[in-house]
């Protein structure tokens, strides 16, 4: 796990060992804001998602890999964990944080449930 807290936002990056920060491009993460609102996201590159659907194509995944559902997706432009903070700041600024997970409060009072984020 990697953990960064920037600007009041806590964010878990749920890395594998020996995983790079600097060029992870397929990473689930828990979010935390100030007031202790918590949501789950699955941060992708657009090339991790070629890559997924080449290798479906051959597997017979999702169609033929004809597609890739994620629910709570932030698609990057490019790798790294500072730039998938930046997205995720910039989304918590704007209150942006629809169609991510919504997690268990830290206090345990707000809704949602504590289920694993991404696949």
């Amino acid at each position: 796990m990697h953990r960064v807290v920037k600007q009041g936002v806590q964010i878990e990056f749920l890395l594998e060992d020996g995983e790079d920060i600097d060029s992870v491009d397929n990473i689930d993460a828990v979010i935390e804001t100030p007031d202790g609102r918590r949501w789950g996201a699955t941060l992708i590159t657009i090339r991790e998602v070629e890559r997924i659907l080449e290798r479906w194509k051959r597997s017979g995944e999702s169609a033929g890999g004809l597609y890739v559902r994620i629910p709570d997706l932030i698609l990057m432009s490019g790798p790294g964990v500072e730039q998938m903070v930046a997205a995720i700041l910039d989304l918590v600024d704007k209150d942006q944080q629809v169609g991510l997970t919504p997690l268990e409060s830290a206090g345990g009072a707000e809704g949602g449930t504590d289920a694993g984020v991404g696949e």
